[in-house]
């Protein structure tokens, strides 16, 4: 159960991560480029209102991470045999 509520943790983060991204950036286009609104305003709106959501997202993703920094992280190659 708890394996998969750290899973369900880092999934729920990387996803607010990325839904955020993307809205800053269509919200960005939208302003600057459609509206003829200031870059560097725009810039700073967006970072207030995209900040909290980051934060979040990061926390999310560090209970996630949490339980795998106790076990070994396993290679996603085959070992090779060294003879």
């Amino acid at each position: 159960m708890k394996k998969i509520l750290q899973k369900l943790s880092w999934a729920a983060g990387t996803l607010l991560n990325l839904v955020t991204g993307f809205a800053a950036v269509i919200y960005l286009f939208g302003v600057v480029i459609w509206m003829h609104a200031p870059a560097v305003a725009a810039l700073l709106l967006t970072l207030a209102m995209t900040l909290p959501l980051f934060g979040i997202g990061w926390v999310l993703r560090r209970l996630g991470r949490s339980a795998n920094q106790r076990t070994k992280p396993q290679p996603w190659y085959p070992p090779q045999n060294k003879e």
